[in-house]
């Protein structure tokens, strides 16, 4: 195994560069923690405005199938007359 890739256990190093080595450690995992909490929480968005576009839907097509069973008009006239107007 080339040197490079050996590990060195921290007890093997001074206080300063275990210390930097710490903190380096600790910023990074911070950054990925914010990396991985943004993308979630951008997902999580994109998801609930899903739903929300399909609710809206759904909400549209339950309305005109409400008005066609009370005008008793089938989806061709309905256009028809949508068309007419």
């Amino acid at each position: 195994m080339p040197e490079q890739f050996k590990r060195k256990s921290l007890e093997k190093l001074k206080n300063d560069d275990r210390d930097l080595l710490l903190s380096e450690i600790y910023a990074f995992l911070t950054e990925q923690v914010k990396k991985s909490l943004k993308t979630s929480v951008i997902q999580k968005k994109n998801d609930m405005c899903l739903d929300l576009v399909e609710t809206k839907e759904q909400k549209e097509a339950l309305k005109n199938e409400q008005v066609l069973s009370l005008t008793n008009e089938t989806k061709s006239t309905q256009s028809q007359r949508l068309i007419k107007e």
